[in-house]
């Protein structure tokens, strides 16, 4: 029996155009971001999904909604294990920003230590074990079923990682654009990766970089 995992980043926001650390604040999907939302909605019709489930943060929940308009999916819950990381006081600011106000602070968090914290966020450490857990609860709650997520860079990241066995602290290889589409797969009592960062038209105007 399998269960299949569609984990999708949710759509380009003003502050990823602005590479300004989102973390678990927001900031609105901007017009292309609710259009990439409607294009992978297009995309997925005449695929059946059992659930959608979506960090309830503004901009994941919004690039949900845009997307079941399309979908109707039956079961639409919103799962805070999908979050964002939390970065703490860097939210708001760009990374140059956040190294000139906060040297201390983010020579610490870029120093590839695990258990580094924002001061009022969280670390990559605890970022892993909520992913860990998601991971771990979808094939009990929906064995056999196919579920369709939206979240975050972050989450996106480190799914992947966790699934493949690419250690934390190794440099990040691949790229993780707005509304790509990672396909993961549960069987015999282990996950897969099927497919990777699916993207639709409108790629040339994707933002890349998941650490805002």
């Amino acid at each position: 029996m399998q269960t299949e995992l569609y984990l999708v980043r949710h759509g380009e926001t003003l502050w990823n155009l602005e590479k300004r650390f989102q973390g678990q604040n927001d900031s609105p999907l901007t017009e292309n971001g609710r259009e990439q939302a409607r294009i992978l909605g297009k995309s997925l019709q005449g695929i059946s999904f059992d659930a959608l489930i979506t960090s309830d943060l503004g901009r994941a929940a919004e690039t949900a909604g845009l997307i079941n308009s399309l979908l109707n999916v039956p079961v639409f819950l919103t799962e805070p294990l999908l979050r964002e990381r939390n970065f703490g006081i860097f939210h708001g600011l760009k990374r140059e920003e956040a190294e000139k106000k906060y040297p201390r602070e983010a020579a610490m968090i870029w120093s590839g230590n695990a258990d580094a914290v924002v001061p009022g966020g969280e670390s990559r450490n605890q970022l892993r074990q909520r992913v860990q857990r998601f991971l771990d609860d979808l094939p009990v709650k929906y064995p056999g079923k196919r579920v369709l997520a939206i979240t975050h860079g972050g989450v996106v990241n480190m799914a992947i990682r966790l699934v493949l066995g690419i250690p934390f602290d190794a440099p990040r290889r691949f790229k993780l654009p707005n509304t790509g589409l990672s396909i993961f797969v549960y069987e015999k009592n282990e996950w897969f990766l099927r497919a990777m960062n699916i993207t639709c038209p409108l790629k040339d105007r994707q933002i890349y970089d998941d650490t805002v």
